[in-house]
């Protein structure tokens, strides 16, 4: 384990040589980290580790014993170097039974193994999930490995907006090239959904997904922006590895909420023995005070008004870790001339942020909002499906990938146009009854055309723009 890049880099800020007698231990939120006493994995230390004892012959044989069948779902985006150590196994024909289930048109990350090549290869045809419209679609796509539709009468349909008729600037450089300006695309994206409801569309979250490249793209529109910023590793945020936002979305929220809706009992079952309980009259108004400011500061304040109210009141009580973190940035003096150490300058930063983000975070994590990215709706299903293909991400490039299905693949561009393909087809495949695409990055002719192939002209529609205001 301390032979990982990482782990030599934590040892070396921590001035240790090794990890010592200190127990490792893994545990929900997980992140790397070495105390006086224990080393604490992340989640990627875990496959690192597993693969390293298969090599060891001892653990292989406790891994067949304990384990005489091993299914794995989703092979194709298993970790490459798991996959590799694993080979040996199934190949040779020795236990455990390993079985492999997944697409290799689904491999959506990096550093995966992708397609494995095997004699006993069982293909499953059958589309129980899509309307026949849609498993069309999804076979010209995909003509080499044509689906069955399961119910031939399930109703569905497709459409596809554009947006070349705006005239005004796009994005310039880097990976925004070519798409609207955000508030632009706020605005499209809002005409689109109110022309879908409209026409019958429930906007519900157990209804239907819109689907983003990114949860930068999301934070824009869904109000939590800030946040997204200031977590530049997404998983500290929407994860929860940060211990204040896992203390805020885990105690705050769930207490705020319960007590909203006078479920005192609940409310206490959440706290648990970490707050007194109500014993008397003065008790009770004393928590009503307490926690309606609690109530009041969510919505209107800052995050860091809404600690220093816990801070007081102890209700409910702060963690120990966010409490020395909260210590350490009120007895830090900054140097001149030096910079500050990174984890003062985001814990000062976060408590200048409205604490309303926290709860529109919150919503998103706990699904309680339409808006996934296309790499989180992997594995789901909804009954309406809209994507918004925009910019955003050095890795994608949607008008090239349909530009490339009709033109062929630029030397060098395999790994691009493989890697979008893939999550363009798994965002559509999604849908179970009503697919609507939406472009918001400017689309060559050829790009049209490859669209125009796969679902006709009918089905496309172009926004216009008058005085830079979207109308269908």
């Amino acid at each position: 384990m301390q032979n990982i890049s990482q782990w030599q880099k934590l040892l070396e800020e921590k001035e240790l040589e090794d990890f010592g007698t200190r127990k490792i231990i893994y545990r929900d939120p997980a992140f790397r980290d070495i105390k006086e006493t224990i080393i604490t994995l992340d989640h990627n230390d875990v496959l690192a580790l597993t693969t390293e004892l298969l090599k060891e012959e001892k653990f292989k044989l406790l891994l067949e014993n304990k384990y005489p069948i091993i299914l794995i779902d989703e092979y194709q985006d298993t970790n490459k170097n798991l996959i590799e150590s694993l080979k040996p196994i199934f190949l040779n024909d020795r236990k455990p039974l390993i079985g492999f289930f997944g697409d290799p048109w689904q491999m959506i990350y990096t550093n995966v193994c992708g397609k494995i090549e095997h004699q006993n290869t069982i293909l499953l045809l059958s589309n129980f999930r899509s309307a026949p419209i849609i498993i069309n679609f999804l076979n010209k796509i995909r003509p080499n490995l044509p689906q069955e539709e399961d119910d031939p009468n399930l109703e569905g349909f497709i459409d596809v907006y554009i947006t070349n008729d705006w005239s005004g600037e796009r994005l310039k450089g880097g990976h925004w090239k070519g798409d609207l300006p955000p508030d632009v695309s706020n605005g499209v994206l809002d005409i689109v959904i109110n022309n879908l409801v409209e026409n019958g569309w429930d906007f519900n979250n157990d209804k239907t997904k819109i689907l983003m490249l990114t949860h930068n793209n999301i934070a824009v529109k869904y109000g939590y922006s800030n946040l997204a910023d200031l977590f530049k590793q997404k998983s500290r945020l929407i994860k929860k590895e940060d211990p204040y936002i896992k203390f805020f979305i885990d105690t705050l929220e769930p207490v705020c909420k319960v007590y909203k809706e006078k479920f005192y009992g609940e409310m206490f079952s959440i706290l648990g023995g970490r707050s007194l309980r109500i014993l008397n009259h003065k008790d009770k108004l004393s928590w009503k005070t307490d926690m309606d400011k609690n109530l009041q500061l969510r919505e209107e304040g800052l995050i860091g008004e809404v600690l220093d109210h816990l801070k007081i009141t102890k209700r409910p009580h702060l963690p120990d870790i966010v409490k020395v973190r909260e210590e350490e940035l009120k007895k830090f003096e900054t140097i001149e001339g030096e910079d500050d150490p990174k984890h003062i300058t985001l814990t000062r930063k976060l408590r200048e942020i409205s604490y309303k983000e926290v709860i529109k975070v919150a919503e998103f994590i706990e699904e309680h909002t339409v808006f996934q990215t296309k790499h989180g709706v992997k594995g789901s299903e909804s009954e309406n499906i809209l994507i918004v293909f925009g910019r955003g991400w050095h890795l994608y490039n949607w008008n090239n990938y349909l530009d490339w299905e009709k033109n062929g693949i630029p030397n060098n561009k395999e790994n691009m146009y493989e890697r979008t393909r893939n999550l363009f087809y798994v965002s559509c495949s999604r849908a179970k009854k009503r697919l609507v695409l939406l472009f918001t990055q400017e689309l060559s002719e050829d790009a049209l055309e490859t669209l125009n192939d796969w679902v006709g002209a009918k089905s496309i529609h172009s926004i216009q723009f008058e005085d830079d205001v979207p109308s269908i």
